[in-house]
């Protein structure tokens, strides 16, 4: 299954997986449910560029948050030099997105190797204790060292990161869960919390017995957090239709079979 998405008129982007699977094990996202069956070499990493490209498709942007936890695979890295070399693909940096869970050595040497590759970072909740329930590679990479790790990528790079923030009814939407996570933003430096861009992620249905709150939730939510002079946005989905639109790789077919499914190779949007 392929998706190729265009965010705007004149602009196509292509999310793109680093493993079949995924060892991670978020509640929340289907992908996790498989499990995790290996990483993908290099060249799958950039095969999935290279189809929509003979297609005839041009490529503006390109997003690792597709299957798969980007920082643990070290082939990620050599696919990153080959998307841009000029003598390959020749994307700048700038154009490419990496989304972590938090893998805090991968964020340091993606730091010191592609500085200038767009880094998200997937928060969703502010709170330690219920981060590892609903991440649990939080155990291995605490959130204050992850925390630490976007500092000094800023300092480093005086570059955007994005704090990713899947909005979970009953979870993570509360008056206190927003308030600390405004308190958590705000716990940076001014010269690096101005760098901070908080993106909601509307919940996408999976198997999962989580909800998506409404459009006035939502909105209430990123008014209180951009009174507080904090940047926000809202992600736009693209893929729902099909399943395949963030966190919902796999779940199709999950939902309507009691085998494993298959290892999907996704281009999703």
């Amino acid at each position: 299954r392929r998706v190729h998405g265009g965010f705007e008129k004149g602009h196509s982007s292509v999310c793109i997986s680093s493993q079949v699977g995924c060892a991670m094990a978020c509640s929340f996202c289907a992908t996790g449910e498989m499990g995790f069956k290996r990483n993908m070499s290099a060249d799958e990493i950039t095969d999935q560029v290279l189809y929509w490209l003979q297609q005839g498709r041009p490529i503006d942007s390109i997003s690792f948050m597709g299957m798969g936890e980007p920082l643990i695979n070290p082939q990620v890295f050599p696919a990153l030099a080959l998307l841009t070399s000029p003598n390959h693909f020749g994307y700048s940096p700038q154009r490419i997105s990496i989304s972590t869970v938090g893998i805090v050595a991968g964020i340091r040497k993606l730091s010191q190797q592609f500085p200038t590759v767009n880094l998200t970072l997937s928060l969703h909740t502010p709170f330690e204790e219920q981060r590892r329930q609903l991440m649990p590679i939080t155990k291995a990479n605490p959130l204050p060292q992850c925390l630490a790790a976007v500092h000094d990528h800023i300092e480093r790079t005086n570059k955007k990161v994005f704090l990713g923030y899947v909005l979970l009814e009953g979870v993570n939407t509360s008056a206190e869960h927003i308030t600390a996570l405004i308190a958590l933003v705000h716990s940076f430096p001014a010269n690096v919390r101005h760098l901070l861009h908080v993106n909601f992620i509307p919940y996408h249905t999976t198997m999962h017995s989580y909800q998506c709150p409404t459009q006035a939730t939502m909105r209430s939510i990123m008014d209180r957090v951009s009174k507080e002079g904090i940047s926000v946005s809202l992600r736009q989905s693209h893929g729902k239709d099909i399943a395949a639109a963030c966190g919902q790789l796999v779940a199709q077919q999950a939902l309507h079979t009691h085998t494993p499914p298959a290892p999907t190779e996704a281009i999703g949007s």
